[in-house]
């Protein structure tokens, strides 16, 4: 920037030297105008990025709060994404799955992205290493695409689904960003955003279709990662806009996608701790209950057993078991989901006949059949209030009858 004078008054700028952390960060500089005169002042740019080049113009005491309140989103943003990186680290640690790997990427790096963007990479990196990134940020938003879609895959557990076409599409264009971003090293800044452009509407493309198939089968877990995609398309769109010259600059504008990623984090991490909740509970049902028939198993007896046994209760139990014969040789010959509508059938009628002299305890109360548990093929059992001998005896006899 020079004045009339052709004097130069500032310059900046990532091939700018000499350059000050602050002025890397937020580009200003002082300007005095003596009463009732004027100063005509010259900006000259150059740029391989956008060509929209926003000029605030403040007084002192304005610029000031200006610049406190864009420290204090960018500190509240940079100590966010380390809490979030940190945590999910020691989720990862415990649980060991590579979806927080994936958060964790995908958090670094869009606040990595979003820095180099804005000019606060210079107090996060800093350093040639911050010069080069400013001059690749689309390499960095290859990185954020790649783990983008990792996480989507991941949190909506899909990646295991290999012949979907979607996920084989997902998976293709994850491992083709790779490729792109060591591509755009070598291309202008200009040329690249053009080309990750489109890689762009791709990648919103495949979050759509995956979100779209796991929302058919309303999992209650996935509305948070699906509503927090909103703030980011809603954030990383007036933010383009913004930069293509298409709307007027404001600070709004300019840090849309710096606090639809934020709002975008913080939903996320409500759906990863309800995912966590929800996988936990998937592990218990699997621990407690028979895959194929979805009834509880010998551990869930046990555990009810000795809840009865310790919690004093006012009643003595038994445990009634029944048997199919041959039921081996029925697996053999009978289709499955025939076989279990036998069985069911079967169990059912058990059920209803020992319920007339005894009263059946609840193993499950959301199983189908919640009075029954599976001890081994063909065998299961039933938890009854009652020690009488001859009450049981009488009970079990008008069970003998019962057939397939």
């Amino acid at each position: 920037m020079t004045n009339a004078q052709n004097v130069l008054l500032a310059e900046f700028g990532d091939t700018a030297k000499n350059v000050s952390q602050s002025n890397k960060a937020m580009p200003s500089v002082i300007v005095g105008v003596p009463s009732g005169q004027t100063r005509t002042l010259v900006f000259v740019s150059k740029t391989t990025g956008a060509a929209f080049l926003p000029v605030l113009i403040f007084l002192s005491d304005s610029f000031s709060e200006y610049q406190q309140f864009i420290y204090l989103i960018w500190g509240a943003f940079i100590g966010i994404s380390v809490l979030m990186s940190l945590y999910n680290l020691i989720l990862f640690a415990g649980a060991n799955e590579r979806i927080y790997l994936y958060y964790i990427g995908y958090v670094c790096f869009f606040l990595v992205q979003l820095g180099a963007l804005h000019g606060f990479n210079a107090y996060i990196i800093g350093g040639e290493l911050n010069q080069w990134l400013s001059k690749n940020i689309n390499v960095l938003s290859c990185f954020v695409s790649f783990f983008s879609v990792k996480l989507a895959l991941r949190f909506l557990k899909l990646d295991h689904l290999k012949d979907y076409i979607w996920v084989k599409v997902a998976n293709i264009y994850s491992y083709s960003l790779a490729f792109f971003a060591f591509v755009f090293i070598f291309l202008e800044e200009s040329t690249a955003a053009s080309i990750f452009f489109f890689l762009l509407i791709a990648a919103y493309t495949i979050a759509i279709a995956l979100m779209l198939y796991k929302f058919k089968e309303r999992i209650k877990w996935t509305k948070y990662y699906i509503i927090s995609w909103v703030p980011l398309f809603v954030g990383a769109g007036l933010g383009s806009l913004m930069f293509a010259g298409v709307s007027e600059y404001s600070f709004w504008n300019r840090h849309a996608s710096l606090m639809g990623v934020l709002t975008e984090m913080v939903l996320i991490s409500m759906a990863l701790a309800e995912r966590l909740r929800n996988s936990e509970a998937e592990r218990l049902y699997q621990a407690s209950h028979e895959p194929y028939y979805k009834l509880p198993n010998v551990n869930l007896l046990e555990q009810k057993g000795l809840e009865l046994s310790t919690n004093n209760t006012n009643f003595d139990f038994s445990i009634v078991s029944v048997s199919i014969n041959n039921y081996e040789s029925l697996e053999s010959y009978i289709p499955k989901d025939r076989l279990k509508e036998v069985v069911y059938k079967f169990l059912t009628d058990i059920e209803q006949r020992l319920s007339l002299d005894l009263q059946l305890v609840d193993f499950d109360s959301d199983s189908y059949l919640p009075n029954v548990a599976m001890l081994n093929d063909g065998v299961f059992s039933f938890l009854v209030s009652s020690s009488d001998q001859m009450l049981l005896s009488s009970a079990l006899k008008k069970c003998q009858n019962v057939s397939l």
